[in-house]
């Protein structure tokens, strides 16, 4: 009896210490702050330290106490996400560190009975302190060693290029604003391109210590320039059709400049009294010359014009046009409508477009459209009378005065579509044309007015 008594107590003994071993009601007790891995990097007084929860190494650790399996990942997955929903912190401190501080891993207010509840844990959290070593010494750092400028041109208009930019490692700005007026003994400061602390610190990170950020270098070796008028070397043609005329520009072959760059302000879509500036520039100074005058104005004169009101049309051309208008109407009636039908033909006025100075015209638009537009009567009473207009485009007054346009080419049925089908006569015709004047005018004129404004001499 004796005996068995003993191993009784020996027996409880043994749970007992299983049970203080597990935590408690056979849960195994996990010390979180085990798995924080603390890293530092960087460079002493600017590191930088970061660190994270060993999730992995806790499930393994405790594989039973969660309920896993060797080869069960689905698992294991779960209770990694589990573990990462509900267990986090972070350190007090993360960067400007230096050797010998300390940073300290604190825990978020984390609540882990349902850990608890699913699995076989109990948790203790404590905050976990490191103290920061292993940085090294920033190096003395000068990025312009090396960087060396190359001088252009010539005494008092001369330039500064960078040719060697140092090791590359930091991006460096030449002061070049004085380009084509430097002179020698003139300085020139070349600077760390940027906010100068951000790289400082940038660099720090790296081991370097930015100890200088701006250099002056001295402008020597310009020679003297020539004096020149580059305008006498230069011939200025207009050509075309105004509005529409166009400049070129040509250098003599006297010129001394070998290569001379101009800059036309304009050199389409140029019209009459309109002027054009040329503004020289180019690597004359390469060659030892300077410029008397950079710019000049020539005025445009003497081309063939598009007409750009009314006005500009003589009598004579509005009478033939007119002329050409009644017998576009009257074959149009003898092929398609019965006979006499077609009445009085009265002559309203005209509309002329002309392009907006802003917009730019594309294929298919033109550089003026006349309009001439006819109240035309009728014998038919379903129409007995209706408005219709026949349309000339691109209307030339050329150098004599002479007015070109091309009678073939007046437009009808493109200007002027058939608004509404009636029956006028013989193959079932209808009209081109248009019931009232508002109708025409938002038809033809309105539709456009996106890119042409326009004169009117019509009346009701």
């Amino acid at each position: 009896m004796k005996r068995n008594l003993l191993s009784g107590l020996v027996c409880g003994a043994v749970v007992l210490s299983s049970a203080l071993m597990f935590g408690g009601c056979g849960r195994t007790e996990i010390d979180a702050g085990k798995y924080v891995k603390i890293e530092f990097n960087g460079f002493d007084n600017y590191g930088t330290a970061g660190a994270h929860i060993d999730f992995s190494k806790m499930m393994s650790d405790n594989a039973e106490a969660f309920g896993l399996e060797k080869d069960n990942e689905i698992d294991k997955l779960a209770v990694e996400m589990d573990l990462e929903e509900t267990i986090g912190g972070e350190l007090d401190k993360k960067d400007s560190l230096k050797n010998g501080d300390t940073v300290t891993f604190k825990w978020d207010d984390i609540k882990t009975d349902d850990l608890e509840d699913d699995y076989k844990v109990k948790f203790v959290f404590k905050d976990k302190s490191e103290t920061v070593k292993g940085l090294k010494e920033a190096e003395d750092y000068d990025p312009f060693a090396g960087v060396t400028l190359r001088y252009e041109g010539y005494d008092g208009k001369g330039s500064v290029y960078m040719d060697n930019k140092g090791d590359g490692e930091v991006s460096l700005k030449l002061d070049n604003s004085g380009n084509g007026s430097l002179k020698n003994g003139d300085k020139i400061k070349v600077t760390v391109n940027g906010n100068a602390e951000e790289i400082k610190e940038a660099l720090l990170s790296q081991g370097k210590n930015l100890t200088v950020t701006e250099k002056e270098f001295t402008v020597d070796g310009l020679e003297a320039y020539k004096d020149v008028d580059p305008f006498e070397y230069l011939t200025v043609t207009f050509t075309g059709t105004s509005p529409d005329g166009e400049a070129s520009v040509k250098l003599n072959d006297d010129c001394p400049i070998r290569y001379l760059d101009y800059e036309v302000s304009k050199q389409k879509g140029i019209a009459n009294g309109e002027s054009i500036k040329i503004t020289v520039g180019g690597n004359y100074e390469d060659q030892g010359y300077t410029l008397s005058a950079t710019e000049k104005e020539y005025t445009c004169e003497g081309l063939p014009f598009y007409i750009s009101q009314i006005g500009d049309l003589t009598d004579d051309v509005i009478n033939k046009m007119k002329a050409n208008n009644k017998d576009i109407m009257e074959a149009y009636a003898a092929s398609n409508w019965t006979e006499k039908m077609l009445g009085k033909m009265n002559f309203r006025g005209c509309y002329l477009i002309t392009p907006k100075e802003e917009v730019d015209l594309g294929w298919g638009d033109v550089s003026n459209r006349l309009y001439f537009v006819y109240k035309v009567s009728t014998s038919s009473k379903e129409v007995p009378e209706y408005y219709w207009c026949t349309a000339y485009s691109n209307i030339i007054v050329l150098e004599d005065g002479t007015i070109s346009y091309d009678n073939s080419e007046a437009k009808v049925n493109s200007v002027c579509p058939s608004e509404y089908a009636k029956d006028l006569g013989k193959y079932g015709a209808s009209y081109y044309g248009y019931k009232d004047l508002d109708t025409l005018f938002n038809k033809v004129i309105t539709s456009q007015i996106d890119k042409y404004k326009y004169e009117s001499t019509v009346e009701e």
